[in-house]
């Protein structure tokens, strides 16, 4: 493992060492390439043919007499040691030629004199006594040479000067990017066994997966990301590398690499000769490479009922089914290697790293270079979705927890996510939460199941027939098979009159569907009181919840009945929640502007604690309907497929619900996270809703509901109904002559949100007049008329009589200056 370890970092190391831009246009290398092998022709030439002349004096060369003055200044000085120069050219001309240019050209380059030097030293040495044309006056290593060649001899000896020749020898090779261990190898093997078949390529190391173990993925990706770096060094039988591996581990890979010798023999034998061939043998090695994160498990763990409340039988829904996993993993592979080709056509050097099929979508690891920013590859993904003929992919381009860019890429065959399996898998955690909503799965096939109580609001958004009703029908169903009508009521507004009209009659409704937008408008506000009510019984009973107060001992709660006077209606054993579904919320913005919204954002932002949970649905993701303060205030958010960018930002505040593929495909914002989470929701036929809801109906026959509205209607009529106060505040104000609640709230010691309530029921009764600004209320009755008119209406309603608490005869100093 040290050995992998030292030979990924020093191919690293060399990659890193290569010029950026030499890497990166193939044209401009070839052009360098063959401007160098002219060059060193050309210099070659001239010193291959300097001569004297035949007649007349002086030299005569090939190249001319440009040739002649280089030759004569080269030789003269450098004797047989010129020839270094041409030679090293051409060296690295057919490098560069080959795609391949030297590894520290630039220090290869700056060395390249002293290289010149020191080969006139050696033919200095090893050629003192040969005469050669045009090098006769120093000998043949030129003026250099035999100057320093003579000290050398002086110095060291004869021997001496022999061990330093193979070692400038030795430094001319790696100068020509020889590899002299690689080079000794081949010869050794070439005389010992010219025969023996050649060593196959080593196994590319598996990748582990990214969310198994994030150290040492960062080893696993230095190594694949210099993968292509690591053949040439096998090619050019760099020793580093051929040391790594030795003869025993060779033998024991041979078996498993059995198939693909040949695919690699062919691969480091041709690739000069067929680059297409050596490119598609590459990607073979790479897709080895690749991990296939394997799916959620799928573990039966069904949920069974709990309690008296019987619910439907888990027969009624139907099962799903899912695709083989033989018959989709060479589309998921093939489609991977269409990815990489894509992206590399548009100079983005990718690579798949890991990938997992969930039942709709596949979703895609990729890896890029260092400084190729996300939005590249975002940018591209219409050209993308038009290379792997899906029409849309999603990319995400920041993900928690990893370095690399995702994109998700939907099937071509897709799995059934239905409601049966996910209550066959998700018994546990059906326990564990209140309100259980079972949405769907992920990408990778997990059930995604959360709990009502703690979202604590949901908003639904989608173009039409993009998934909304059918999510709508998922999480009524959630609630019906899990939890009783004891345990979570639900209204339900239907503007379409189509969509939620088959859940007539079942036993869970706290009212009938409402089809009217205005009544919706008032049943929200009835849910507005009910949440104001709900807060004072929590207050009586010193607790902080609903399920605080449901949990409470019988002791406890009927001490708190005695203590505030209370009986079981007004403080009762249990508190359900109370979950209201409006399928088209538009309508109601509409129809009761900003009344609605104001209901909506008091119920938004108070009535988790009450127990009271909205799920708000729409097909106009505006924000004239889904406006600022109702968004603030629903954390939630299911999006479905939408027409642009521009509505995917209003729901999610970020782009990617455009690019979804509609059937059910969703994302989902959690309260939890900032990162959307993609999956597929649930199917429920109308079918299945039918059956069910006929089941609750045969089990329980004699369901009779609460016209709610008429119920607040009466209370209206009735001050007292509404406030046990009332004719007590009444009196104090008509004896004080002074119609201000914070005179209420002092003198009555009640608190300011009630004092204000029973000042607007006054002026809803003709008892006082209407706000003033910091002026105190008109009073229209003095207390004999109102005495009076009481008694007509009849003894119950007056016999309260005023409260022996507060003194109407002595009014304390009132502060009219705020109402």
């Amino acid at each position: 493992m040290a050995a992998r370890s030292t030979s990924a970092a020093a191919s690293k190391s060399r990659a890193r060492t290569r010029s950026p831009a030499v890497e990166a246009e193939p044209i401009g290398l070839e052009l360098i390439g063959l401007a160098l092998g002219l060059a060193s022709l050309l210099l070659l030439a001239a010193l291959a043919t300097q001569a004297p002349a035949s007649a007349g004096g002086g030299w005569r060369n090939a190249v001319g007499a440009t040739g002649r003055v280089v030759a004569q200044a080269l030789t003269g000085a450098l004797g047989l040691g010129a020839l270094a120069a041409p030679v090293f050219g051409l060296t690295w001309a057919v490098a560069c030629l080959r795609g391949r240019p030297p590894r520290r050209w630039a220090l290869k380059a700056a060395l390249l004199p002293v290289a010149m030097a020191l080969a006139a030293v050696l033919a200095a040495l090893l050629f003192e006594r040969l005469h050669l044309p045009g090098v006769d006056r120093y000998g043949p290593g030129g003026y250099f040479g035999l100057a320093l060649g003579t000290a050398l001899f002086d110095v060291i000896g004869p021997s001496s000067s022999l061990v330093l020749a193979v070692g400038l020898l030795a430094l001319g090779a790696l100068l020509a990017d020889v590899s002299l261990g690689g080079l000794a190898r081949g010869l050794l093997t070439r005389t010992s066994a010219p025969a023996t078949k050649k060593k196959p390529a080593r196994r590319a190391k598996p990748r582990r997966s990214r969310v198994e173990d994030d150290e040492e993925e960062v080893t696993s990706e230095d190594e694949e990301w210099d993968e292509d770096e690591e053949y040439e060094d096998d090619e050019e039988g760099d020793e580093d590398e051929d040391e790594e591996y030795d003869e025993e581990e060779y033998e024991d890979d041979e078996e498993w690499e059995e198939e693909d010798e040949d695919d690699e023999d062919d691969e480091e034998g041709d690739e000069d000769e067929d680059p297409a061939r050596a490119e598609a043998a590459a990607r073979r090695a790479a897709a080895r490479e690749r991990r296939e994160l394997p799916p959620a498990p799928r573990d039966k763990k069904p949920w069974k009922p709990k309690g008296k409340y019987v619910p439907p039988p888990i027969e009624l829904l139907a099962c799903g089914k899912s695709v083989e996993e033989a018959n989709v993993k060479e589309e998921v592979e093939a489609r991977a290697d269409t990815l990489e080709e894509t992206l590399r056509a548009f100079r983005i050097e990718a690579k798949v790293v890991s990938y997992r099929r969930g039942p709709v979508i596949t979703f895609y690891e990729v890896q890029v270079p260092p400084g190729v920013a996300g939005s590249q590859v975002a940018k591209r993904a219409d050209d993308i979705g038009r290379a792997l003929k899906v029409g849309k992919v999603r990319v995400v381009t920041n993900m928690r927890g990893l370095d690399t860019i995702g994109i998700e890429v939907g099937n071509e065959q897709r799995d059934d996510v239905t409601l049966r399996d996910l209550l066959e898998e998700s018994g546990p955690k059906i326990d564990r939460l209140e309100i259980p909503l079972l949405l769907g799965r992920d990408t990778s096939g997990r059930p995604v199941v959360e709990d009502l109580a703690k979202m604590p609001h949901c908003l639904i958004a989608g173009a039409t027939g993009a998934g909304k009703s059918v999510c709508i029908n998922s999480v009524l169903q959630s609630i019906l098979f899990t939890r009783g009508p004891d345990e979570v009521n639900l209204i339900l507004v239907d503007p379409k009159q189509v969509e939620l009209a088959s859940y007539e009659g079942i036993p869970h409704l706290a009212t009938g569907v409402e089809t009217d937008p205005k009544r919706a408008g008032k049943l929200l506000a009835w849910a507005v009181e009910r949440m104001e009510e709900r807060y004072h019984q929590l207050k009586c009973t010193g607790v902080r919840n609903v399920k605080g107060y449901n949990d409470l001992p019988a002791a406890r709660r009927a001490a708190s009945r005695e203590r505030h006077g209370m009986d079981e209606e007004t403080l009762p054993d249990r508190l359900p929640y109370i979950v209201i579904v409006v399928d088209e919320m538009a309508d109601l913005i509409m129809t009761g502007g900003k009344d609605v919204e104001l209901a909506i954002t008091r119920l938004a932002q108070k009535s988790r604690a009450v127990g009271i949970h909205l799920i708000l649905a729409t097909q106009r993701p505006e924000r004239t309907v889904i406006t600022g303060l109702i968004k603030a205030n629903m954390p939630t958010r299911i999006a479905f497929t939408v027409s642009s960018k521009l509505d995917s930002r209003v729901v999610l505040d970020q782009n990617g619900a455009e690019a979804l593929l509609g059937m059910g495909d969703m994302l989902f914002l959690s309260p939890r996270s900032m990162f959307p989470i993609r999956g597929q929701g649930a199917l429920v036929t109308d079918d299945e809703v039918l059956e069910v809801v006929q089941d609750l109906k045969t089990k329980y026959p004699d369901v009779e509901y609460q016209d709610l509205l008429k119920q607040q209607t009466q209370a209206q009529g009735d001050p007292m109904a509404r406030d046990e106060l009332y004719n007590d505040a009444v009196r104090l104000v008509l004896s004080k002559k002074l119609g201000s609640a914070s005179m209420l709230q002092r003198c009555m010691g009640i608190g300011y949100t009630r004092a204000s309530r029973l000042i607007e029921m006054m002026e809803e009764q003709g008892v006082v007049g209407p706000h003033q600004g910091s002026k105190a209320r008109e009073l229209y009755v003095d207390l004999d008329e109102w005495e009076a008119d009481l008694a007509a209406r009849g003894p119950s309603e007056g016999a309260a009589g005023p409260s022996a608490d507060y003194d109407h005869d002595d009014p304390p100093a009132v502060d009219t200056s705020w109402d």
